[in-house]
């Protein structure tokens, strides 16, 4: 996990920690996770903009090893209000 710009609670880090395994395990199960089916509604913005950067780099990694050409375009349009992240 990168590291975050603000420090958050580890309570929180571990639990975007486990969301991102749990994103990874799907991939290894040759399953194509939905990256919103991860984001969670009550996360604050800062822990939810970390999870969705994590997210996000995973998503790439794996799509790139199928030899994908993901483009950063694809996540500002899914994401509009996270363009941070």
């Amino acid at each position: 996990m990168s590291r975050p710009k603000t420090k958050l609670p580890i309570a929180a880090l571990e639990q975007i920690d486990d969301l991102c395994a749990e994103f990874e395990r799907n991939w290894q199960k040759n399953e194509r996770p939905d990256i919103d089916a991860f984001l969670k509604d009550d996360f604050p913005h800062d822990q939810r903009e970390v999870l969705l950067t994590e997210l996000i780099a995973l998503d790439l990694d794996y799509r790139r090893r199928l030899g994908e050409s993901p483009d950063r375009k694809d996540y500002a349009v899914r994401f509009p209000d996270d363009a941070e992240a």
